[in-house]
């Protein structure tokens, strides 16, 4: 469940009698809310993949963080080698062979192949793997039928590239058709290396010539990231939105797409994801890995189910039904923990107001285990429902109570948020009160602007000086000591700039 802001008064008082709630409402019933249908949990692999709910068709054996086998405590720049190299990740295998028929660096326009009706994109990218997923058309009725056969091509030249059969699935993808989703766990990279890919169905490229690059053997190098929130609403202004974003991509290549949530409007329906999201940044995703947070209108379909089999996000959360609800990554020196202020969060709250609860498997304990193990990294936290805001309907009391208390702790010197559509920065902040990065203090962000209608804002309060009603998106450049970020907004101009040092 969902609560909205004006439902906290009565509910502070009810919860102080609840303990030992779990999240059952978690739990996925695969009810497709586009047409009705009930959906297979997986299909299976024509090519001899074993089904499973994961990256290319199955659960990671051998690697439980879900990220290459990341572990914060090395304080390294994003994987364990041997558990990537190993990594049995559905359609792969340990040491694929390598030789292709395919040149993964020749183009091969995507646009020009009509059943291709989901560019391929990239996500979950480690040291050592990534996750490719791409959807060609199916029809409304798929029962009985033989889906495609999927093929990934990841190398330099043929004779190097490794061929990556891809696990298959039906997703719904709109009202006059439905999609064969493909994806494939590529394993066994050098860490900060470029790669060409390409991608066929039955035999034949349907795209190719895209370049990616996995994540950085060490923390020496900058990080460029492009941040927006509530974005998905098939409006002029995420067009707009986008369109500015590529410009500077094709300036300064962004690193990595990074969301605050409300990704996909109205209800985040399977076939909204489709054409309200990834019809608009088809291009820009195909070589700039993708790490969304869920927020209410994701949350809107089945308990966010399908952002849930349509996003590939690292499966690091400790609960099994939190996976790729909230989780984190490490990218050379950022270290990005994506939160969940949706149905994980208000079990979570429920709990943190019940003295009697067991509250180790909830997520903000999870929080707190994974940041004790980060060492020498700037950390950016990131989730939906703002803990302060400015904005008419205000912040999100749960997200104060629950998740600042652990970004005080350990120090977490920037909070980028969404929700409320507009733009603001506060002060660093502990708790209420206004003091500096240095002495431990939080800058909460609303970066809100990304394409959904604007909202107004309320009165003004001392611990937010900046505040602008616009669309906008966020660049930003991040090292061990610093996050440098300016905010652009629709015209294309600066709105904001600011920078964080928390090393001084």
């Amino acid at each position: 469940m969902a609560f909205k802001s004006n439902q906290w008064g009565a509910l502070l008082f009810a919860a102080a009698l609840v303990s030992g709630l779990g999240c059952s409402s978690c739990s996925s019933s695969r009810e497709n809310a586009d047409n009705g249908q009930k959906l297979p949990t997986r299909m299976d692999d024509p090519n001899g993949a074993a089904g499973g709910n994961g990256v290319g068709g199955g659960s990671p054996a051998d690697d439980i963080s879900g990220n290459g086998g990341a572990n914060p405590a090395t304080g390294s720049g994003g994987s364990n080698p041997a558990a990537d190299a190993a990594d049995a990740d559905g359609a792969t295998a340990a040491n694929p062979p390598k030789g292709s028929s395919v040149d993964p660096c020749v183009a091969v326009d995507p646009g020009a192949n009509k059943d291709l009706i989901r560019w391929p994109y990239i996500q979950n990218v480690t040291q050592n793997a990534l996750s490719i997923a791409f959807g060609s058309k199916a029809p409304l009725e798929y029962q009985g039928l033989t889906p495609p056969k999927g093929t990934i091509h990841v190398g330099h030249a043929p004779a190097d590239t490794t061929d990556i059969p891809a696990s298959v699935e039906y997703l719904p993808a709109g009202f006059t058709n439905g999609l064969w989703f493909q994806q494939g766990r590529v394993t066994g990279l050098k860490a900060g290396t470029s790669y060409c890919y390409a991608v066929s169905i039955d035999g034949k490229v349907a795209a190719g010539g895209f370049r990616i690059k996995t994540a950085p053997a060490d923390d020496a190098q900058p990080v460029h990231v492009v941040v927006i929130g509530d974005w998905g609403s098939g409006q002029i202004e995420e067009a707009k939105i986008r369109d500015l974003i590529a410009v500077a991509h094709r300036e300064k290549p962004f690193d990595l797409f990074l969301t605050t949530g409300d990704n996909i409007y109205g209800s985040g329906t399977y076939g909204e994801i489709q054409t309200r999201g990834f019809e608009y940044y088809k291009e820009l995703w195909t070589t700039i890995p993708l790490y969304v947070t869920h927020g209410n209108h994701d949350y809107g379909t089945d308990q966010a189910q399908p952002s849930l089999r349509n996003y590939i996000l690292p499966e690091n959360a400790e609960r099994p039904e939190h996976k790729e609800r909230y989780y984190y990554l490490e990218w050379g020196p950022l270290f990005w923990l994506g939160l969940d202020s949706e149905d994980p969060l208000d079990q979570n709250f429920l709990q943190h107001l019940s003295p009697k609860a067991d509250r180790d498997q909830q997520q903000d304990r999870w929080a707190r285990r994974v940041l004790e193990k980060v060492k020498d990294k700037f950390v950016i936290a990131a989730w939906h429902k703002p803990a302060h805001s400015t904005a008419e309907r205000g912040g999100h009391p749960p997200a104060a109570a629950v998740f600042s208390p652990v970004m005080e702790k350990f120090r977490v010197p920037l909070v980028l948020q969404g929700h409320n559509h507009l733009y603001e920065r506060s002060h660093p902040l502990i708790g209420l009160n206004i003091t500096t990065t240095k002495t431990g203090g939080v800058t909460y962000i609303v970066t809100g602007g990304g394409g959904k209608s604007l909202y107004d804002f309320g009165p003004e309060k001392e611990i937010i000086p900046v505040r602008v009603k616009a669309y906008h998106y966020m660049d930003g450049l991040i090292t061990k000591c610093t996050a440098s970020f300016k905010v652009i907004d629709i015209d294309a101009r600066q709105i904001d700039a600011f920078e964080i040092n928390r090393c001084q």
